[in-house]
């Protein structure tokens, strides 16, 4: 049990590393070409008098320790770049456990509770961007 223990937190040590490394590391030009991506979408948007508004969903892993702030932050520094609204939805599930809110214990995609969450986070967001 303990071997099973210490290998489940070494992995997700190296996933969290490898997530990271998309947007702050070796393979950072997948996050670069994101960003640059929502920077051609705020210029199109704005050129078109759309308004634009960026959510960050936290991934559902280790909600308390917030393993992928850095990300997070990029693309908030990266919105505020742009003029683009940004809302950073971690603060919803502070208090949350992280398997409490996946869809199966082997699909960490976000439940419906996840879900409630997550809404209740963006209306006010939301009705920002309307006005």
């Amino acid at each position: 049990r303990l071997a099973g223990l210490l290998t489940a937190g070494r992995r997700a040590r190296e996933t969290e590393g490898w997530y990271r490394s998309y947007w702050l590391g070796e393979r950072r030009r997948h996050g670069d070409a994101a960003l640059a991506a929502l920077s051609t979408a705020a210029r199109t948007c704005a050129g078109r008098g759309v308004r634009l508004g960026v959510a960050a969903f936290p991934l559902l892993h280790r909600l308390d320790a917030r393993p992928f702030a850095a990300v997070h932050d990029a693309i908030g520094r990266r919105c505020s770049a742009d003029d683009v609204p940004f809302v950073d939805l971690h603060d919803a599930f502070d208090g949350h456990d992280a398997q409490a809110l996946h869809v199966h214990p082997v699909d960490h995609h976000p439940n419906a509770a996840a879900h409630a969450l997550a809404a209740d986070a963006l209306r006010p967001f939301v009705a920002r961007l309307l006005r």
